[in-house]
């Protein structure tokens, strides 16, 4: 339900019930989720007050379990003028859950948001510049439930295009500038404190009124505790008449000593010997017989001093590494217009991937990360993909429509043993190789019929 008040405003409003049928994961589940939006506009039209509220209900029948969550927004903006800008904040409490009856990525946290605007000249013309303008977004996260800083992100940015209408633009990402942790890295063990990592890019654009345009960039992110990545990329388009669209992308992508997190490990202590888990997996999911002893050069007893164990001699930590990567990626799309009812569309990309984990580190606690050169285990990958799909449109009376779609792809990846250190690293395999590695794999292949039908009266 929505409803318009005056010109520019508008309140809303909906209520929605779920009633699953019983499963044998979880039973049966009823879910309510009601809420209400509103934009407010005062002033002409220059300011707005904007927001929403909205309440989940969730009840799991068999168990007679339930979670009832709440989630707010609002912001004040100003819509008119060169300065423009926002400032406003969200909650999502820990238990809201509408999944059942939409989607949401995230809860459990709190956040503070502002952002402004600055159109040059008023966003006239001047000097050699069509228009220029700069603007800077910032944020603040906080978790719901615990109060944990989530850190402050920072991220300004200014676009500038010439009287050619060719454009050149820049970005600035800080993140954790004041430090701050990520909850969800150690894949549901303790928090990590991320470093601090700011990024810069810079893109290039032509004139996009032409036939043909390409946009060159290329981003530098370096982190607080040494690690570094890179990326640079090319897109282009050109259209050949009103028959022929191609577009093109390509980009690659480095990292170098970025620490991230590689396994969750089970350690336990067997006399004086320490001993892992086999498979990176839970102390619970991992028999007596599942552990391999390795010389640990003394590295364990101090670093799990500190930590609580899983169970009596048992420990499960989450392990770092510092990550090289490197990734190309290759995107082409084009359209085919024979007339105007009938048109032929084909995307194909290329993705190859591939990475290593070195000096290698178990989280202490939530700030700390201690040496771990003693891991007797490697974590080395590649990942290689190629997806292609063609599209076929007839619109054989107005209104109608038959798609044949083919679809094909090709995935294969390839990780190194763990435990076996002698094998061959996949991340030292030529791009060659790999390029041949995804054509060599069979493919999935599928094609599809759909018919649309409208009557007309």
């Amino acid at each position: 339900m929505s409803q318009q008040i005056g010109d520019y405003s508008k309140v809303g409003g909906i209520l929605t019930y779920y009633d699953s049928p019983s499963s044998d994961i979880d039973g049966r589940r009823r879910s309510f989720v009601s809420g209400a939006d509103w934009d407010f506009r005062i002033a002409d039209n220059n300011y707005g007050i904007e927001g929403f509220a909205t309440f989940s209900h969730r009840t799991l029948t068999d168990v007679d379990e339930s979670e009832t969550g709440y989630a707010t927004n609002i912001s004040i903006n100003k819509r008119q003028g060169a300065w423009r800008g926002f400032l406003g904040g969200e909650i999502y409490s820990d238990e809201f859950n509408p999944n059942d009856l939409g989607q949401m990525r995230q809860n459990n946290y709190y956040e503070a948001v502002g952002r402004v605007e600055h159109q040059f000249n008023g966003g006239r013309s001047f000097g050699p510049f069509q228009q220029a303008d700069a603007d800077a977004f910032i944020t603040q996260k906080v978790s719901y439930d615990d109060g944990l800083d989530l850190g402050l992100g920072l991220r300004t940015g200014s676009n500038w295009t010439l009287k050619s209408f060719q454009s050149v633009g820049f970005d600035v990402n800080l993140d954790k500038v004041f430090g701050g942790y990520d909850q969800f890295e150690t894949r549901g063990l303790e928090p990590w404190a991320k470093p601090f990592s700011a990024e810069f890019q810079l893109e290039f654009e032509t004139d996009e009124r032409k036939l043909w345009q390409i946009s060159p960039e290329v981003a530098w992110t370096h982190y607080d505790d040494g690690g570094n990545g890179y990326a640079a990329g090319m897109r282009g388009s050109i259209n050949i008449g009103s028959r022929l669209d191609l577009f093109a992308n390509v980009e690659g992508e480095w990292e170098k000593g970025v620490s991230a997190w590689t396994a969750n490990e089970s350690i336990r202590s067997s006399g004086s010997n320490w001993l892992i888990g086999e498979s990176s997996a839970p102390p619970s999911r991992l028999g007596n017989d599942q552990y391999l002893s390795f010389d640990d050069r003394g590295e364990l007893t101090p670093i799990l001093s500190a930590k609580d164990p899983f169970s009596e001699n048992v420990y499960y930590v989450s392990v770092f590494g510092e990550r090289d990567t490197r990734s190309l990626d290759f995107t082409f799309r084009s359209t085919v217009t024979f007339t105007r009812s009938l048109s032929l569309q084909i995307y194909n990309q290329l993705f190859l991937a591939r990475g290593k984990y070195r000096n290698f580190k178990i989280l202490q606690d939530r700030d700390t990360l201690a040496d771990f050169s003693a891991y007797p285990k490697r974590d080395e990958f590649t990942f290689n993909s190629f997806h292609s799909n063609v599209v076929m449109r007839w619109e054989y009376r107005p209104g109608s429509t038959i798609f044949l779609v083919w679809s094909h792809g090709r995935d294969v990846s390839d990780q190194i043993n763990p435990i076996s250190p002698f094998l061959p690293s996949p991340y030292d395999r030529p791009i060659g190789t790999q390029i041949g590695d995804t054509f060599d794999v069979l493919p999935n292949n599928s094609v599809l019929i759909k018919i649309n039908y409208t009557f007309l009266y």
